[in-house]
């Protein structure tokens, strides 16, 4: 069941919830544990290993600690130059960097927004995901020009 709320102090999370909301001061995300939150998070993150945040809307975090999995659709604020651990991020989600914004393409790969060129049609893809390869430091699918489901994405060390 989700839990409506608005968190304004440092979440831990022993057990998987989700959350309809905002978590304002981040989180920790306990070995064995997912979280899924459904509007914003801001702040530190720790990912244990096993574990997994998903975020359904607005990233602005701090990847402090990811030794489990961190799925982002929508709108991410990230650091790439930083370690990410094992990273994912659903299909035309967009991305800041301190590079630009850009739309996450279906192959991979980062699409500029120049400007004030619009980002068109907001449509993210849920079912599919590109996931960030810190050795090439690039978004990658993993079949081809076809990206990885979401199912399974948690389920072991590699992706």
């Amino acid at each position: 069941m989700a839990q409506a709320h608005d968190f304004t102090e440092h979440l831990d999370v022993a057990r998987s919830r989700t959350i309809q909301g905002a978590i304002r001061e981040g989180a920790t995300v306990r070995s064995g544990a997912q979280l899924t939150v459904q509007g914003a998070f801001v702040g530190p993150i720790i990912v244990e290993r096993d574990a997994i945040l998903m975020v359904q809307g607005s990233f602005n975090g701090d990847i402090q600690q990811n030794d489990g999995t961190l799925i982002l659709f929508g709108q991410a604020s990230l650091d790439l130059g930083q370690p990410t651990g094992r990273l994912a991020v659903g299909v035309d989600s967009l991305i800041t960097t301190d590079r630009g914004a850009f739309r996450l393409s279906p192959d991979g790969e980062l699409i500029e927004l120049h400007g004030s060129q619009p980002a068109g049609s907001f449509n993210v893809r849920t079912d599919r995901v590109c996931v960030y390869d810190e050795n090439e430091q690039r978004f990658r699918s993993l079949k081809g020009n076809d990206q990885t489901s979401v199912d399974g994405l948690g389920d072991g060390p590699s992706l």
